[in-house]
């Protein structure tokens, strides 16, 4: 029975999911244009799935790697990426729910429940909407770190390097390598740097003149992925700009986010060494989201790392869990989000509920702060040795 449930959601998704690709277009555009070096930061897309012109805003390696979409139609290639993402999804949902303890006979059930929970919520819609690649690199990162020794007994394998690759694709999870030393995996976050630093080398071998570029101007320019105070925006920068009613100068958000970065690294070490490996993912997770200067609502997939180790914490991780799906369901995408300056005049009701994905983050790290300092939560399998 389960079974079919979630197969008739999945075929909802799959035929009915709203949404032009925009994202996956500009992929699409981006994976031609980057051989052309010098030409894809310099250029926009305004071809099939754009309502206005759009920039490629990941690293060239990014567009390398997605060059053979170049080939395939749009429509034909927006369903094969929604069946990819909903397959990757069900497949960390099953690692997650294992790696916190479930019992083998109840790990399906557990599984298809959270899944079920996810394609409910506003950010995988979004996600699939634009045809977006946040599935896949959370599953990088979830099957990279969690899929080695999730069961008890579980052989140790080499790990590190899809966690390199994925921040390689997008920078954001670079904070990843910093938990892995944080916690003591040193070896696997040397792994994971020299992944990350082989994806920038191959860039530079082979458009040299685009890899500089990126590098050196396009990836501190955050308005290049569209304005930091649109509602959709849920990153610590962003909230930042809503409650000035104004633009923040230069890099005043960089101070509060390196805060909340190196923050989540230390919940996380102490989390860790409580044995709490998902909760302590989780809570890095927060911080990345918090951190970048620009978190559209449908990064926010991510949640799901610390969505399922509140889950599993408790009541009061129920309560956590339960309101951030109340409000991915309902609350942020009802406010004024038109492009301009709407977002900058809300009342004080509306910082509230816009600013929710955000201000539902921080009271989630502070609770698995809170966590750490006690050593509390649920038992989990035998931790992955560190590396």
């Amino acid at each position: 029975m389960w079974l079919v449930v979630a197969l008739a959601l999945a075929v909802r998704l799959v035929v009915a999911v709203p949404g032009r690709f925009g994202d996956l277009a500009v992929y699409r555009w981006g994976g031609g244009a980057v051989w052309t070096d010098g030409a894809l930061y310099a250029t926009t897309y305004s071809g099939p799935g754009a309502d206005h012109a759009l920039p490629f805003t990941y690293p060239p390696f990014a567009a390398m790697l997605f060059a053979p979409l170049a080939r395939v139609p749009l429509e034909v290639l927006a369903r094969a990426w929604i069946v990819l993402s909903l397959l990757l999804l069900a497949r960390v949902c099953v690692l997650l729910v294992r790696a916190t303890g479930s019992a083998p006979a109840e790990e399906r059930r557990d599984a298809l429940v959270v899944l079920c929970a996810a394609m409910l919520a506003e950010p995988l819609t979004s996600t699939l909407g634009y045809g977006q690649v946040n599935v896949v690199l959370m599953w990088l990162v979830v099957e990279d770190l969690l899929g080695a020794g999730s069961r008890p007994g579980a052989r140790r394998r080499v790990t590190g390097a899809l966690t390199g690759i994925a921040a390689g694709i997008k920078v954001t999870p670079l904070l990843l390598l910093g938990y892995l030393a944080a916690v003591g995996r040193r070896r696997d976050a040397g792994r994971a740097l020299l992944a990350f630093a082989a994806t920038v080398a191959v860039a530079f071998l082979v458009v040299p003149r685009t890899t500089w570029t990126f590098w050196g101007r396009a990836l501190w320019e955050p308005d290049r992925a569209g304005g930091v105070e649109f509602a959709n925006n849920q990153s610590l920068a962003a909230v930042l700009t809503r409650l000035a009613h104004a633009p923040l100068p230069g890099v005043a958000w960089l101070v509060p986010a390196l805060v909340v970065a190196v923050g989540s690294l230390v919940v996380a070490r102490r989390l860790h060494t409580a044995g709490q490996d998902v909760p302590a993912l989780g809570a890095v997770v927060l911080g990345m989201l918090l951190a970048s200067p620009v978190s559209w609502t449908h990064h926010w997939v991510w949640a799901l790392v610390p969505l399922v180790a509140m889950w599993r914490a408790g009541r009061g991780g129920r309560v956590l869990a339960g309101t951030f799906l109340v409000l991915a369901v309902t609350a942020i995408t009802y406010l004024p989000n038109r492009r301009g300056t709407p977002d900058l005049g809300w009342a004080a009701w509306e910082q509230v509920v816009g600013n929710g994905y955000a201000l539902w983050a921080v009271v989630g790290l502070g609770w698995l702060a809170l966590r750490s300092r006690t050593g509390g939560g649920t038992a989990e399998p035998e931790r992955l040795a560190t590396a």
